[in-house]
């Protein structure tokens, strides 16, 4: 059962959410330009983490953000709407497995498919911002979801 733990925690974020649960829509996805986009994000994300710089980090993320959320049931997902809301949430947010997750992650080691960029076993997930409607411009690679989901 572990072995299929990392595919549940990445599928997780790839799960439909019904209509009258949404809050907001989900995020465009974009696609660096670059494989060293993603390194570069997680280079600065792991060393605004090890600096206890927070806002650095709170500034990585887009809003709103997707935390998607299971102790022993069906997947909850909410939408973090503000940069206040982060703020006064962040060490939930960021709790020691997904800074452990993080702080371990090969920058140059980046599992990416078409979503975006995975740490660990699908703990957070980025990708670069769409700038516009057709996504042919994008913007900086930053956080979208957080799947906070109970392995077995």
């Amino acid at each position: 059962m572990k072995a299929i733990a990392p595919i549940i925690a990445a599928a997780a974020v790839l799960l439909p959410v019904p209509v009258a649960a949404q809050k907001v829509p989900p995020p465009a996805y974009g696609t660096p330009t670059t494989n060293g986009e993603y390194s570069d994000f997680v280079r600065a994300l792991q060393s605004a983490l090890a600096a206890g710089e927070q806002d650095a980090v709170i500034g990585m993320i887009r809003l709103p953000l997707r935390v998607n959320e299971t102790s022993d049931g069906p997947v909850q997902t909410t939408y973090i709407e503000s940069r206040e809301d982060i703020a006064a949430r962040f060490d939930w947010l960021f709790d020691t497995p997904l800074r452990a997750a993080i702080m371990a992650q090969d920058p140059d080691d980046v599992f990416a498919p078409s979503e975006g960029g995975m740490i660990g076993s699908g703990e957070m997930w980025f990708t670069a911002t769409c700038l516009d409607d057709a996504c042919e411009t994008t913007g900086p690679v930053q956080i979208f979801a957080i799947n906070r989901i109970a392995t077995p």
